[in-house]
């Protein structure tokens, strides 16, 4: 167990770095070395929401009031956005470690060009909670009063869900895309649509956070301990002997 309170999010290069993140205390930000658990340093204080990276040495932590922060391999580096209606960052995703896109509040997405972080608003005050890309011309920003964009290349497009409160996403391909959120929502990209999914056991349960390798081997977790797999065709849940929120989920390759 991680005894420094409530963790929002994790991520990991290999199975020797694993980073997580969470609520603010002395030890918001946690580092796995294979073996322990232990807080590591950062110049800026405050609850942390979201981790995206490239490397072990190339690693952005989110959270709230445009909290910030680049990993560079030695230490941690205060990028936060300092803008009184920065608001709070939500999840981040990228192609490279000069291409990255994050998803805030008031429609916000936050962009990195590998020297300056820069801002857009999407035309909501809602807040953006979700985004993940296939790659720099196919990107999707959603939030939890069904607001959806898509990115081209050159522009956002507006694409909103009528039904479910995404909170999270992520993917592996075109044919693997999946979010996860309040009102018990399981999301599907279908190519044109997100769509419900249908025939998963958890439907009294709130998911927070959604991993997967392929369609054939999606991961999904949430409130009371709640966890779910998916073989491509059904949900079925998996029990992990707790009670506890479970706010994040990922995987590295075994061989890492």
């Amino acid at each position: 167990p991680i005894n420094s309170g409530e963790q929002y999010a994790v991520w990991g290069s290999d199975a020797r770095h694993i980073w997580a993140v969470g609520v603010a205390n002395a030890s918001t930000q946690l580092f796995f070395d294979g073996t322990t658990w232990s807080p590591q340093t950062v110049p800026a204080k405050g609850t942390l929401k979201s981790l995206w990276g490239t490397s072990a040495s190339d690693l952005f932590a989110f959270g709230e009031n445009g909290l910030t922060l680049h990993w560079n391999g030695t230490s941690w580096i205060d990028q936060s956005q300092r803008q009184p209606s920065a608001g709070d960052i939500y999840q981040a995703w990228g192609t490279d470690a000069s291409h990255v896109w994050a998803a805030g509040d008031k429609g916000t997405i936050w962009t990195w060009d590998g020297s300056v972080w820069s801002s857009l608003a999407l035309g909501t005050n809602n807040p953006l909670t979700a985004i993940w890309g296939l790659d720099a011309n196919n990107i999707w920003a959603l939030g939890t009063f069904g607001d959806s964009f898509r990115w081209d290349g050159s522009q956002w497009s507006s694409l909103p869900i009528t039904l479910g409160q995404p909170r999270h996403m992520s993917g592996r391909n075109a044919g693997s895309q999946w979010a996860v959120g309040l009102g018990n929502t399981v999301l599907k990209w279908n190519g044109t649509a997100w769509a419900v999914q249908e025939g998963w056991l958890a439907r009294d349960k709130q998911l927070r956070a959604v991993w997967g390798t392929d369609r054939a081997n999606v991961w999904a977790v949430g409130q009371s301990g709640t966890i779910l797999r998916s073989n491509g065709k059904t949900w079925s849940p998996v029990y992990c002997g707790t009670e506890a929120e479970l706010n994040g989920v990922a995987g590295v390759d075994d061989d890492g």
